[in-house]
Parts: C-alpha cells; structure tokens; sequence
C-alpha cells in the first residue's frame, strides 16, 4: 500500500491511499472552535466548529451483517447546519446548507414542531443554542 500526504482537489486535508489500483481518498477531521489544522505523525486532521455535536448525537444503525455503524442523528445534522450556513462565505454554500436542513426536515420530521422540539432538547453548548436562537429570530 502506497501512502501520498496530499490535498484533495477541494483543498481539504486527506490521505490518499492507493491499494490494489482503486483510489480512496479519507478525510480525517476534529473537533476545533478556532477550525485550526493539526497534524500527527504525518496525517492532517482538519479542525471543524460545532463537530463535538455530530458526535455527541449519533444514530446506531444495524447492518445486515450484524454489525453496526453509529451516524449523526438527524437533528444534529440539521443543527450543525444551521450553526454554520450564517459563516460561509459564497451564497452557494449557505444556500446548499439550508437545502440540507429543509431536505431532512421534510422526509425525517412529520411537522416543523417535531423538529423544532427535538432541537430544544438537543444535547448542545448553551453558546451554541443562544446562536441558533439568534438565527431563527
């Protein structure tokens, strides 16, 4: 297995790994309110605001095979994304970050309320909530 320590062509820290001829490439990110940059032992892990959260919120999913995989709830989703549109800097990117929240909004939650009350008891910093409220007044 080759191992190259380059960009991606968006610019975002990867690894990219070559093995048996097919390209992979891995992003590995971190948790990081100043969304610095860290690198250990020759592997960049790019900070990203609000990432505790993803984390902190998961969903198990059980495979088929009998083993599991832990995602990010919806909720959490949709909370991050809220959190972040307001700091991008093209419309395009705001724009696609609240597609993403009215997407899971309509096919997760059966009223804006479920959603809403959801978001309410979301396990978050107290910070991070008085943003969102911010954003939705």
């Amino acid at each position: 297995m080759q191992i190259d320590y380059s960009l991606t062509d968006k610019g975002l820290p990867s690894e990219k790994w070559i093995k048996d001829g097919f390209d992979q490439y891995i992003e590995f990110i971190t948790h990081d309110h100043a969304k610095n940059n860290y690198e250990i032992s020759g592997i960049t892990a790019q900070g990203l605001t609000y990432f505790s959260m993803s984390l902190d919120n998961t969903v198990k999913i059980d495979l088929p095979s009998g083993k599991f995989i832990k995602v990010v709830s919806p909720v959490a989703f949709v909370a991050h994304k809220l959190l972040t549109y307001t700091r991008r800097l093209t419309n395009q990117k705001m724009i696609k970050d609240l597609y993403y929240v009215c997407y899971v909004a309509n096919n997760v939650y059966d009223s804006r309320d479920d959603l809403v009350n959801e978001l309410n008891t979301l396990d978050m910093h107290d910070k991070w909530r008085k943003t969102m409220k911010k954003i939705s007044n």
